[in-house]
């Protein structure tokens, strides 16, 4: 009965420790607003999601990065309000005051910073075209990020629910 409570606390404290780092940039990290050019895709098995395209996700052609590279993306904020690329580097840049670094991995011709899904409710639609729209992303200082909402005009977007049945 020991080893039986023991193994069930073992992995509580597992489980506990997977939601405590996959929640922990939402909740302790610095906001920014990247810009973005969304696909809106449907997948039966993961439900309704937006696929997010960054500005960030392009690497300039003066960037040579090796395929599954590490590379930071030096941030700063715009006039517009929104963060946009300063530099990359394969190491953790120096930062400045208003800037910060978000972490990816290369790939032949974008970055992947694993904030390129936004899952939304079965039903949900948009209610106004997907232009314009900008990610409220908060980063830790190692770089790690994720998405909190999306935006239009500096303002979370809405969305309408419409019924759905199981066949929907």
């Amino acid at each position: 009965m020991k080893k039986h409570l023991i193994a069930v606390i073992v992995l509580a404290v597992i489980f506990a420790g997977f939601l405590f780092y996959a929640s922990w940039p939402t909740a302790t990290g610095t906001g920014v607003e990247l810009k973005l050019m969304p696909v809106d895709p449907f997948d039966l098995v993961r439900g309704q999601y937006l696929t997010l395209r960054y500005e960030i996700g392009t690497i300039p052609e003066q960037y040579n990065f090796t395929e599954g590279t590490t590379v930071y993306a030096l941030l700063e904020k715009g006039a517009d309000g929104i963060h946009h690329p300063v530099s990359y580097s394969e190491q953790m840049p120096q930062i400045s005051a208003g800037q910060i670094a978000i972490r990816g991995t290369s790939h032949v011709s974008w970055i992947e910073y694993g904030i390129e899904s936004y899952f939304i409710e079965r039903g949900a639609v948009l209610k106004e075209q997907m232009t314009d729209v900008t990610a409220y992303v908060k980063i830790l200082p190692d770089g790690r990020a994720s998405v909190v909402e999306l935006r239009k005009d500096h303002k979370p977007v809405e969305f309408e629910y419409r019924n759905v049945t199981f066949t929907s």
